[in-house]
């Protein structure tokens, strides 16, 4: 992804995992990439899969 730098970035783009199987962690760790972008929460139906990625990713999601 090529950065722009004409345009001023005000803040980190918040970022929610919605469904923390298969395929989130692929989301996850381009998201972690990105310097402008912070992971902000994630939901599940099973409360322990949210713990599991905040583990993960070294982080407190709500």
């Amino acid at each position: 992804m090529q950065k722009n730098r004409d345009v001023p970035l005000l803040g980190k783009i918040k970022v929610e995992i919605i469904g923390t199987g298969g395929i989130s962690s692929v989301h996850i760790q381009g998201y972690k990439a990105l310097d402008n972008v912070e992971l902000y929460a994630a939901c599940d139906l099973y409360e322990q899969k949210v713990k599991r990625v905040a583990e993960e990713n070294n982080s407190q999601l709500s």
